[in-house]
């Protein structure tokens, strides 16, 4: 039986000093806490001012999903601590769901769940969504490579707050529209200069053809380039873009990574062309705040 402990924003950075260990798997749990998240909380099953026990659950809650790590998901397919870790992630997640304020019932999201724990998953929690995904590692160091230059008539920025609508349109995630607008500066965007319909010949209003969010863990997200302008390296702009922002926002240690549809044939080969190295296996759980009752 777990007991969660929250750790406040002071104890962050010892907080980190425990995930370091168990990378570049912890990555995406590591990125969330050296990146500027004021509105993640997180609760582990052990307190700060403990020693680290060899079997361990951490939890972020984000708000509109949570995300686990346990600390055997690091190491080998051991029978003894693959059980003790799946009945700790399951008490841990019992707890959270449990302690919920009634506001916050429905369906929620767990993840990125590591693979190792996808079949319990389904097998103990009936969810009404499951969706398996490949993370995808940047390359390590920073990105000093030389700029790509752009096409004739393309310009680079920020997504703007009326493409949100058209951005979800194109996404595979149905993320809430308030939290890609809170994530517009931790976005690129490519637009096209197309002639104005207004009273005014010589302005022109740029037309969003490219995308890509980072996300509040570092992960690189809702990339999409519109069909009339792929093949043109757009997506490798972006890309580029991102990652050396996130270097510059998260400073020592942070790494980009990428979780990409199992069934995402074209952008896994294009990660991978990049040098991004695809690597261990996620899902993202749906699943009633009721069937935790009884875990």
């Amino acid at each position: 039986m777990s007991h969660l402990h929250h750790w406040p924003p002071s104890s962050l950075p010892l907080l980190a000093s425990h995930l370091a260990p168990h990378l570049p798997v912890s990555l995406p749990s590591y990125n969330t806490v050296l990146l500027p998240n004021p509105t993640v909380t997180f609760h582990a099953t052990f307190p700060p001012n403990a020693s680290t026990p060899e079997v361990w659950v951490l939890l972020a809650d984000f708000g509109n999903q949570v995300r686990p790590f346990c600390s055997v998901e690091s190491g080998d397919e051991d029978g003894g601590k693959q059980e003790e870790g799946e009945k700790l992630l399951l008490s841990a997640l019992g707890e959270w769901f449990r302690a919920l304020p009634a506001e916050r019932d429905g369906p929620i999201s767990i993840g990125a769940v590591h693979e190792r724990w996808i079949p319990v998953m389904r097998r103990r929690l009936n969810p009404t969504h499951v969706g398996e995904y490949r993370t995808h590692l940047a390359p390590e160091g920073k990105a000093e490579r030389e700029a790509r230059r752009l096409p004739e008539g393309v310009s680079v920025g920020e997504a703007r707050p009326e493409d949100i609508d058209e951005i979800l349109s194109t996404s595979e995630v149905a993320h809430p529209p308030s939290y890609l607008l809170s994530r517009l500066p931790f976005s690129t965007a490519l637009f096209l200069a197309t002639p104005s319909s207004s009273s005014s010949p010589s302005a022109e209003e740029p037309l969003l053809i490219a995308s890509c969010f980072t996300h509040r863990d570092g992960c690189l997200g809702t990339l999409h380039v519109s069909s009339s302008h792929r093949r043109q390296g757009l997506a490798r702009i972006i890309i580029e873009a991102r990652e050396k922002r996130l270097q510059e926002q998260g400073g020592e240690g942070v790494r980009g990574f990428a979780h990409v549809a199992l069934r995402n044939e074209e952008s896994r080969g294009l990660m991978r062309a990049m040098g991004w190295e695809e690597n261990w296996g996620v899902a993202w759980v749906r699943c009633e705040r009721s069937v935790w009752l009884g875990v």
